[in-house]
């Protein structure tokens, strides 16, 4: 996941592992296919598959970044050779996993009279292996890390071999030596060309001078003689804009660190003119510039939220050696989530700065799949009741064509403003307009008159243009920048009417605000108008619009079909027997897709709590495969026809619960160290854990005493609504929500306890 995040993007995150469950249940099914040969030669076998588990793990990412098999995000639309490349991409990372699960599903089969503790085994096995490369990634690279991870089979093949085989012996020390090799011989690692940090390393003498790994990701920082930070800037700002260093994260631009403060020239500003801010909170700074600019006007008490320690570290040094002892002692560096933060505060603030939306020229929706649960109407409303009688909120958008941030940006103000039951919402907002941005200012009481003045003395001092003021006459909202497209004045009257969710139906683009249950703020594509676009803008280019959300859809289709191919087809070998057909699919399909669904929605709920995917997919997939393993454990003391029957109803039962009371506890226990927090995810998902590891176990054990002969269809099908799960969930939650996607994990958890009644003995 951290390897696809830096080299592509964030949403190729799930389709590993897709992958990994697409690997697992074809595995099962060449087992299956192949039990007899197989099991007479486990002895040789099962090495020899740990080997080559051990041995592709090292080289997925070294072949993996070969010219003839790099593919690139922004190319699979417009460059047939990259899907290709692409499918490549999926059968390389697919083998580690696929002869690892080959070689633990004949020890299970081989080892058929111990199977509850071998399985508890390896699942307890698996979920602490989940942990241990979150503490690496604090010291090395993903791809240094697979290298260290892939001696593990290996070595237990060989510990399997003792002496009894030389041949298999010496197979086993070639596969250690040419691990070995390539972690002397280090890949070189080459992002899409269409990241931030390729682009910068394009300029004159270009280089990066610093690095620092961590869960959040690799944070470099890019020095270059023609790197300039100047966003939006003033047309009245005459002298020369000063060099900068520019600062990635996975890539991916960040912020910069700049020797001078420009943004008293750019619609940042607004808030500092309006009225003296002295206490300033800043949520998620990309720079040092914004605490630089809030002393220079003023602030006396600077509280800066971030929960990347690397970047908060990053910034205090180059602050350092700009700012007095004095100026200092008034900055407070916070390392936590900015809502954790805000849930948990008592003090009330000036400002509240929020990190700019988007990038210059348009993110081509990179982010559309990102939960970025700081542009929510609750982190909205969480800001309002942090503020001072007179504080405001502040929050600066790049602009874009077609116009998409700032839309949803407004929508969203509006509707906190009427949710805290604010009316007359025109006078508690406004927005200022240069060349290339859009500040936002929302406050709890009325602007006043004197405070529109104010604003539209910057204005003309700074070639601004008040976008959104109440009585402004025409035309001054493009007196010094015009617009291409002036409906961008006639959308924000209509979200700020009463007419506002007519708009959001008909407008193009989703623009519907994000909430906790939906945080993708970035996700602007609708299906339902994707054939528009391509007539209006052309095929080519609307794909760079929203080809984060496009490239998610495209890997459903494809690990559907690969999904069907590898699993699912090789079975109709065994012939397709129709007694308890009908239960088998539902029975195990409905188990598949429900375990999947609810996994992947409690990695997802567990960003905010732990904010960082990293830790969320670490503590959910260890846990789950911990706990489940000692469900599957405990199913072999407890009545089959029961045990299906109340855990799988059980299963629905505590869904529902989770619906009801899983936010509200996490909002509880938001304020807990990361170790309690652990402690305590650990306690939410053990119960449901354990309980889903029963069903399957027992449903195989119940499927064999009448129709063993489907017994590979049942794994087949469980692996298989498993694979296309895992997809599924997240075009589901961006549709309709994470509470959605729950309902229907426990809907399908009925379906298999339905299923019941129409097996037949």
């Amino acid at each position: 996941m951290q390897f696809f995040s830096y080299v592509q993007w964030y949403h190729f995150a799930y389709m590993v592992i897709s992958i990994a469950m697409l690997s697992f249940g074809s595995a099962g099914t060449f087992i299956f296919l192949f039990k007899k040969r197989l099991t007479q030669n486990a002895d040789t076998v099962i090495p020899i598959l740990m080997f080559l588990s051990g041995l592709f793990m090292s080289l997925v990412i070294p072949l993996s970044q070969v010219s003839f098999i790099r593919f690139d995000s922004f190319l699979l639309f417009s460059n047939q050779s990259h899907v290709g490349k692409l499918i490549v991409t999926y059968i390389i990372f697919f083998l580690p996993f696929f002869f690892g699960a080959a070689a633990i599903g004949l020890i299970l089969i081989c080892g058929v009279e111990n199977i509850s503790k071998l399985y508890f085994a390896n699942m307890t096995g698996s979920g602490i292996g989940g942990l241990l490369p979150v503490l690496l990634l604090f010291h090395f690279l993903p791809q240094d890390i697979a290298l260290f991870i892939s001696f593990f089979p290996i070595i237990a093949g060989i510990i399997l071999i003792g002496w009894q085989s030389r041949t298999l012996l010496i197979a086993g020390l070639i596969c250690l030596l040419l691990n070995a090799l390539c972690i002397i011989n280090k890949t070189e690692i080459h992002l899409s060309e269409f990241k931030g940090l390729s682009k910068t390393l394009n300029l004159p003498g270009a280089k990066i001078v610093e690095e620092k790994i961590s869960p959040y990701g690799l944070l470099q920082v890019v020095e270059s003689p023609a790197l300039r930070f100047a966003p939006g800037v003033s047309l009245a700002f005459s002298e020369s804009i000063p060099q900068a260093k520019a600062i990635f994260l996975n890539g991916d631009w960040y912020g910069a660190l700049s020797d001078k403060n420009i943004l008293n020239y750019t619609t940042s500003i607004i808030p500092y003119n309006i009225k003296e801010r002295k206490t300033v909170l800043i949520l998620t700074p990309v720079s040092g510039n914004e605490i630089v600019q809030a002393l220079e006007n003023g602030a006396n008490n600077i509280i800066t939220v971030e929960s990347n320690s690397q970047l908060i570290s990053l910034i205090k040094n180059d602050l350092s050696s700009k700012l007095s002892e004095e100026e200092l002692k008034k900055i407070q560096f916070v390392t936590t989530s900015p809502r954790t933060f805000l849930q948990q505060n008592q003090k009330k603030f000036d400002l509240i700065l929020l990190p700019m939306l988007s990038t210059f020229g348009g993110g081509s929706g990179l982010n559309a799949m990102q939960e970025q649960y700081i542009f929510s109407k609750e982190a909205f409303t969480e800001m309002s009741n942090t503020l001072s009688t007179d504080g405001v909120i502040a929050v600066t958008s790049w602009m874009d064509y077609p116009f998409r941030n700032p839309l949803k940006i407004l929508a969203t103000i509006v509707e906190t403003l009427e949710d805290n039951n604010i009316n007359s919402r025109q006078k508690h907002f406004l927005a200022v307009r240069s060349w290339g941005t859009i500040s936002f200012v929302i406050k709890n009481s009325p602007f006043t008159h004197t405070d529109y003045e104010k604003v539209l003395i910057s204005c003309t001092k700074l070639f601004f243009d008040p976008l959104f003021i109440p009585g402004i006459e025409p035309g001054r909202s493009t007196k010094f920048n015009a617009l291409q497209d002036e409906r961008l004045l006639e959308y924000f009257e209509i979200i700020v009417s009463e007419k506002r969710n007519e708009f959001y139906r008909e407008y193009d683009f989703n623009i519907t605000p994000s909430t906790d249950n939906k945080p993708y703020f970035s996700q602007f594509l609708k299906l339902r108008s994707f054939n528009y676009l391509k007539d209006t803008f052309g095929d080519s280019s609307v794909f760079f619009f929203e080809i984060g959300y496009l490239i998610v859809i495209v890997t459903f289709f494809q690990i559907f079909v690969a999904a069907f191919i590898l699993i699912i087809l090789p079975l109709f070998k065994l012939g397709l027997k129709r007694q308890n057909l009908l239960f088998t699919l539902l029975y195990f399909g409905g188990l598949g897709t429900g375990f999947m669904f609810l996994e992947i929605i409690l990695i997802q709920r567990f960003i905010l709590y732990f904010d960082n995917p990293v830790f969320a997919a670490t503590a959910v997939i260890s846990f789950m495969l911990i706990c489940s393993g000692l469900g599957s454990y405990f199913s072999g003391k407890i009545k089959m026809e029961k045990g299906i029957l109340i855990s799988t109803s059980a299963i629905v039962v505590m869904t529902i619960i989770y619906i009801a009371g899983l936010t509200p506890l996490l909002k509880l226990t938001s304020d807990l160290s990361v170790s309690a927090k652990i402690l305590f995810a650990f306690v939410l998902i053990a119960p449901i854990a354990f309980t889903a590891g029963i069903p399957f176990p027992l449903g195989m054990k119940k499927l064999s005493k009448s129709s063993e002969l489907m017994l590979p269809w049942a794994y087949g099908i469980n692996g298989c609504f498993s694979v296309v799960a895992t997809v599924l969930a997240t075009i589901i939650s961006v549709e309709i929500g994470f509470i959605g996607v729950m309902f229907l994990a426990a809907g399908f958890y009925f379906i298999s306890f339905a299923s019941n009644f129409a097996f037949k003995q």
